[in-house]
């Protein structure tokens, strides 16, 4: 048995341990620091090995050691869990949802397997599934952040506004500096056009994030079916100067500025005649 040395060196202070036949708890089990000791079993330290692994990010050792787990002890929920998460940062979705199942299967309370579920099956556009898991995690942890942000998106494409709104106003209470959480809330008041609440949002995502173009970017298109040209130009602007690569905002603005000539161009000039803005009693000097 391939034993840690750090523990090792422990028992062997014991005059009572036998290293030879390994047994715990020894003869004077209240009395010396063995009786304290708890010896790993193999499958858990197959699984502290490949934790360290993941932890490196070497996936390769650490789906090697998880699966060595397995191999040992087919329900130990922790190696499915953990090879699951190799498997998604490897890309292979198929495998990563049948490990997070079989997780769950095992550990029903497991609410990450559950968000990971739920994760999956949104990329995979099964929005049904994905609304499942994400509602059991947050029955099983009613104070995940991410897991009601995600709640709120698949809400809002669903076209379930009331839940949208409720689930992003949960996330925020539950950080109220939550950039994410305020600008997604923003983006539902837009669908709805409450443009009032929307631009409260936008700025709320701004007061935490100052260069977020998407928030800048939203609040130009507001002010601008507001009519307030001269709002919606300042943040398109905004927008293009911290990401020079937001071409949308970039076309927003130019089409702003020949919409604003355009108007300025059509504008008359004030007509009046020289007599009308001189007093009354004017009198024009002698010559």
């Amino acid at each position: 048995m391939d034993i840690s040395k750090s523990w090792l060196d422990t028992l062997s202070a014991c005059m009572c341990f036998d290293q030879n036949s390994f047994q715990n708890p020894c003869a004077c089990q209240d009395l010396c620091a063995c009786s304290r000791i708890v010896i790993p079993t193999e499958t858990e330290k197959f699984c502290n090995k490949a934790d360290e692994f993941y932890q490196k990010g070497d996936l390769d050792n650490a789906i090697f050691w998880y699966r060595a787990s397995l191999q040992n002890d087919e329900s130990c929920a922790h190696s499915y869990y953990q090879l699951g998460n190799c498997m998604y940062e490897k890309g292979d979705l198929d495998a990563a949802m049948v490990l997070f199942q079989k997780t769950v299967l095992l550990d029903q309370n497991n609410y990450l397997a559950h968000y990971n579920l739920g994760h999956i099956y949104y990329e995979l556009e099964n929005i049904s599934q994905a609304k499942i898991h994400f509602d059991f995690a947050c029955t099983l942890n009613k104070n995940d952040l991410e897991t009601w942000i995600n709640l709120g998106v698949i809400f809002k494409n669903a076209g379930n506004f009331e839940n949208a709104i409720a689930s992003n106003k949960k996330a925020i209470a539950l950080n109220p500096r939550c950039v994410m959480a305020h600008y997604n809330l923003g983006n539902v008041y837009c669908e709805l056009k409450m443009h009032k609440e929307a631009i409260k949002c936008f700025n709320e995502t701004l007061k935490y994030d100052s260069r977020h173009t998407d928030a800048l970017f939203n609040l130009g298109v507001i002010y601008e079916e507001e009519k307030q040209l001269a709002k919606a130009l300042e943040c398109y602007l905004k927008a293009h100067r911290y990401d020079p690569q937001f071409l949308q905002a970039a076309n927003a603005a130019r089409d702003l500025l020949v919409h604003l000539k355009e108007q300025i161009s059509k504008t008359p000039e004030p007509q009046f005649q020289f007599e009308d803005v001189l007093p009354t009693n004017f009198q024009a000097p002698q010559s």
